[in-house]
């Protein structure tokens, strides 16, 4: 299965560098998305060390507008959960692609 699994990330991994290269304003979005995480980490470091963590937290969570997200719930999941539902929602996809 991991053998599968691999192999599999690789196939969509080249299709998407693939795309990539055909798709100037989705690799400049990316490149885009990418600085503004940089920055969203480094941002986040700091308020770990801010004796005021808690309230920030907490303003940061009221402030925020936009619903969760998949990649937010996953992150609240544990390590093997969410491997788990990685690993099992690409066999799924892939059993899709080839019942096509």
């Amino acid at each position: 299965m991991a053998l599968f699994l691999k192999e599999q990330y690789s196939h969509h991994e080249r299709q998407v560098l693939e795309e990539l290269e055909k798709n100037v304003r989705l690799k400049v979005s990316l490149a885009n998305a990418s600085e503004s995480a940089e920055k969203l980490r480094v941002l986040e470091g700091q308020i770990e060390v801010d004796p005021n963590v808690d309230q920030l937290r907490e303003i940061i969570r009221t402030a925020s507008r936009r619903e969760m997200t998949l990649e937010d719930a996953l992150n609240d999941l544990s390590p093997i959960t969410r491997v788990m539902f990685l690993a099992i929602r690409s066999l799924n996809q892939a059993l899709r692609i080839v019942a096509k």
